[in-house]
């Protein structure tokens, strides 16, 4: 007669090893050239104090990108998770905000590049009240490799991303349930093992199902006189569990032995690959094993598919059977097993504890059975089927079997897994930094009214914004004074306009410049303003400065003094066809200084690309232009 004790010891024994299977993944993506692209990316929310307590329907993921200067929303899933041992908090019980052990999810491929001016934001003025987070992901193997995120919080951000994951759980038999992830679709028996894998069209494959079922076989005895034998057909279905989002599936399965002990098995589905861990420990003063196996059974429709790992290369899936070397290597080393054909590729990395009589389990052979002398299951065929055999007198000890599995495109180079296995040794490392939308100084000007300096500027957005500090320099000094302040507007997400007037003008010739203050005491110092006070003798344009130059320039010019008269200025931006641009400056003017900023935009507000422009200035009679050269 069985105990409960008995049960439970074997049910961990036999279930956690059970979750040992393997998935998927798609064609390297171009921001990391390799197979970083495949990773997702998991981050508490408790790195995110600034959005703590706010509602996860307003927290956003975008990617920049620097060569287009356009911004991307990207895919982000955010699960709720509590403080007891739920995987995820079920959807009646949610509290919809983001909580500390909340987590946020996307894929390293989404990822872009470092934004180069802190002003730049997104188009979302409510954003801009808000703190925003850039997230950094850096590759241990090639540290000068790194790639970037950005989260905003808004309510008036619209969600216009596609997920890539799907979920479909079978009406009638709960348990078999099927995940459709970007490269795969695995399906699941009624007591929701998997039964189907495909490698789809769309992840290089050729959308042909190949899998029989996983398969275990557990013999032993307990107490050390009853002789026991199991295979997974001994498990009993008792719930399934799914949370299906853009990024991952979370999937829990509740299963029974006897009916009288239950086990959750949490596995996460991901665009490429799943993740699960599995452990037992066992006790030999309850049970002895002496014999355990995990294995993945192909069907027919892998016939001329390879098999690969450390110690094989090239064996054939024919249904014939084979001679391979069994040896295996155990933690921290990292065991890789391919599966690859026109049908698609199957990699999978697994870390084995290390216990005595553990090797690698291959059975090819059409003819039925199963390598290991026990009754087969499924099909009755054995077709590449592999995995772990772990045979002794007597098994003791911790039985730990995590993995992480990818499906890729059709013919891959096994020679690729040590790419994979360096990954999975070495994970992305991430940090994070909270930002705050900076004063962002669209225009910054001086004229000469009445031997006066009157001083003008315009910010685009303000936040946490004290004020502006005057300073001035005279041609001849080389310290700069403060001469005046102007309260700032603290934190704006529309334009404002500011204006000083120098009336202690004593030279003919200044430099003055801003220095805006936040109310926490820090501060950043604008561009450089060369100011003539007597008017100059004649028309004049000189070369743009920067130059060339990324994202913006300044244009100085000078228009004399024509009697007291103001004269009609223009400055016009052309490209090498001699198609207008952008016009910079249309309007009467009296003599004068003049610096003016192009940031790079057309007529309609839109980056233009890079390349040479020719800018013209008329003014009365005069006409001059020269060329300057934008870099993207």
């Amino acid at each position: 007669m069985f105990t409960k004790k008995i049960i439970i010891n074997l049910m961990i024994i036999f279930l956690f090893l059970l979750s040992f299977c393997f998935t998927q993944a798609d064609l390297f993506a171009q921001r990391w050239a390799g197979p970083r692209d495949y990773e997702p990316i998991v981050i508490k929310g408790e790195e995110f104090s600034a959005f703590l307590g706010q509602p996860v329907s307003q927290i956003f993921a975008y990617a920049y990108d620097a060569n287009s200067d356009v911004w991307e929303q990207v895919p982000l899933q955010i699960d709720e998770k509590d403080d007891s041992t739920h995987v995820w908090v079920p959807e009646e019980l949610r509290n919809g905000v983001l909580d500390l052990k909340d987590e946020l999810v996307f894929m390293a491929r989404d990822m872009g590049d470092e934004v180069n001016q802190p002003w730049n934001w997104i188009d979302d003025p409510e954003s801009r009240q808000n703190a925003r987070y850039q997230i950094v992901a850096t590759d241990p193997n090639s540290p000068e490799s790194m790639a970037y995120i950005y989260f905003y919080l808004s309510s008036t951000i619209t969600d216009l991303t596609e997920g890539y994951m799907s979920y479909k759980p079978d009406p009638e038999e709960a348990g078999a349930d099927t995940v459709f992830g970007v490269s795969y679709v695995e399906g699941h028996t009624v007591t929701g093992i998997p039964s189907d894998w495909i490698v789809t069209e769309e992840g290089g494959g050729t959308g042909v199902e190949i899998l029989d079922r996983q398969k275990a076989r557990a013999s032993g005895y307990l107490y050390g006189f009853l002789y026991m034998e199991l295979n997974e057909d001994a498990l009993a279905f008792s719930k399934i569990d799914a949370v299906a989002g853009k990024v991952r599936v979370s999937r829990r399965l509740e299963m029974s032995i006897l009916g009288l002990a239950f086990f959750q098995l949490p596995i996460y589905y991901y665009p490429y690959s799943i993740d699960a861990k599995g452990s037992g420990t066992i006790d030999p003063s309850i049970i002895v094993l002496e014999h355990f196996r995990i294995s993945f059974d192909l069907n027919s429709d892998a016939d001329s598919m390879q098999f690969h790992n450390n110690n094989n290369t090239g064996i054939y899936v024919d249904g014939i059977p084979d001679t391979p070397n069994k040896n295996l290597v155990f933690s921290p080393e990292v065991n890789w097993y391919m599966i690859e054909g026109d049908q698609g590729s199957l990699l999978a990395l697994i870390e084995i504890a290390e216990l005595a009589g553990t090797e690698l389990y291959f059975y090819d052979n059409s003819a039925g059975g199963s390598g290991d002398g026990t009754d087969d299951t499924g099909d009755g065929d054995s077709w590449g089927d592999f995995g772990i055999e772990i045979t002794a007198p007597s098994i003791e000890g911790r039985l730990v079997i995590p993995y992480t599995d990818y499906f890729l495109p059709a013919n891959q180079d096994p020679a690729i897994a040590s790419e994979f296995v360096l990954n999975f040794k070495n994970p992305l490392d991430i940090t994070q930094t909270s930002q705050l939308v900076p004063v962002e100084l669209a225009t910054f000007d001086a004229v000469v009214v009445d031997k006066n300096v009157v001083l003008s500027w315009r910010t685009l957005s303000e936040s946490n914004n004290y004020g502006f500090e005057i300073q001035r320099k005279s041609a001849s000094g080389n310290e700069w004074e403060v001469i005046g302040f102007v309260e700032g507007s603290g934190t704006a997400t529309i334009p404002k306009t500011y204006q000083f007037v120098d009336e202690r003008v004593t030279g003919n010739h200044y430099f003055y410049r801003l220095k805006q203050i936040d109310f926490e005491g820090s501060f950043n110092l604008s561009s450089t303003l060369e100011v003539f006070v007597n008017a100059p003798a004649s028309f004049a344009l000189f070369q743009n400065y920067p130059n060339p130059f990324n994202p913006e320039t300044v244009i100085s010019y000078h228009v004399p003094n024509l009697s007291g008269e103001a004269v009609r200025v223009e400055l016009t931006i052309y490209n090498l066809l001699g198609d207008e641009v952008a016009t910079v400056v249309k309007k009467q003017q009296t003599a004068g200084y003049y610096n003016v900023r192009w940031n790079g935009r057309n007529s309609t507000g839109q980056n233009v690309s890079a390349g040479t422009y020719i800018y013209q200035l008329k003014a009365g009679d005069f006409i001059q232009s020269k060329k300057m050269l934008l870099l993207r």
